[in-house]
């Protein structure tokens, strides 16, 4: 009976550790970004700030270094929500920039205020300093919506059926005034080259809507 519960015990310990989204290269079913519920209204897109790609990969030198890839995947994520999503009035992390550089000591940088923690799933309520800096910024240039795409990783797809590299697009949806995570979702792409697979986790995220 004792070494059943032991086995029973270990059974479920092993269950609760085997989180697929704890996981950045296990692919659940990806959340389409629900964009269409903000139409009419300014949302804050801040930047990526965290973008990382196991060695092994070699994609290292097509990525670029960090502040080129960083620009690299703002824009084509600009470019997505632009075409996909036009009834949401985006602000992009060039505004958010200026803003910032307009009022020094006030405002912090958006590319340094530590928005990729927001990649962790568990996180509800958005910690001090985060959201004081996230609210400062938008304040200024939105209304109390902001778009996070707090991390953008590139590994080795668990599924060995699947050919080259995989990369996991995850994007908070924060409401700076209730301090919380209103939305939390990550797409996946699959592909021989980062952009590429990048480009198809966006068309995951952001799909034509008929």
């Amino acid at each position: 009976m004792a070494r059943r519960l032991v086995l029973v015990i270990i059974a479920l310990v092993l269950g609760c550790s085997s989180n697929p989204e704890s996981d950045p290269l296990v692919q659940p079913e990806t959340r389409p970004l629900p964009g269409a519920s903000y139409a009419g209204r300014k949302v804050a897109v801040f930047p990526v700030t965290y973008m990382v790609a196991l060695e092994e990969l070699g994609w290292n030198e097509a990525l670029g270094g960090r502040e080129d890839r960083m620009l690299r995947a703002d824009s084509l994520f600009e470019e997505f929500l632009l075409e996909r999503v036009p009834e949401v009035d985006w602000v992009f992390p060039e505004a958010l920039r200026r803003a910032a550089d307009r009022a020094p000591g006030m405002l912090r940088d958006p590319d340094r205020i530590g928005a990729s923690v927001l990649r962790d799933p568990a996180i509800q309520k958005v910690p001090d300093p985060l959201i004081s800096n996230m609210r400062n910024l938008i304040g200024l240039v939105g209304e109390r919506i902001a778009l996070v795409p707090a991390a953008v990783i590139f590994g080795e797809p668990t599924d060995t059926t699947l050919e080259g590299g995989m990369v996991k697009f995850t994007v908070s949806v924060v409401d700076v005034r209730q301090k919380t995570v209103v939305w939390f979702g990550s797409a996946y792409g699959v592909a021989d080259d980062p952009w590429e697979a990048l480009r198809i986790a966006l068309d995951e995220f952001l799909p034509i809507r008929p």
